[in-house]
């Protein structure tokens, strides 16, 4: 049996502190990095990014009476290093979303 996918394994356990409605940041961040990938055959990406986003919904968790999420910082690190990468795709690569 062969792995789908090869992820980091994050050791740090430090936590970012982050009120609830900024956590919509990185969640939008990754919605487009999912278009871009989708639209330019990219399913690891898709894949990887879509983990992403259900990792940072697990992280703000469920309470909606506090104003504030814990998210792990690898969580966070590795979604701004995904978002990059597809900012490095679109300049050398040409990917859009446009058919």
């Amino acid at each position: 049996m062969t792995a789908c996918g090869v992820r980091p394994v994050r050791l740090d356990q430090r936590t970012a502190g982050l009120r609830r409605w900024i956590c919509s940041r990185p969640l939008m961040a990754l919605a487009k990095v999912i278009k871009y990938a989708s639209s330019n055959n990219a399913s690891h990406t898709v894949q990887h990014a879509t983990d992403l986003v259900f990792e940072i919904g697990v992280a703000i968790g469920p309470d909606s009476t506090t104003y504030s999420a814990a998210l792990p910082l690898g969580l966070l690190y590795e979604a701004a290093d995904l978002i990059e990468q597809i900012d490095e795709h679109i300049k050398a690569d040409g990917w859009s979303v446009c058919p």
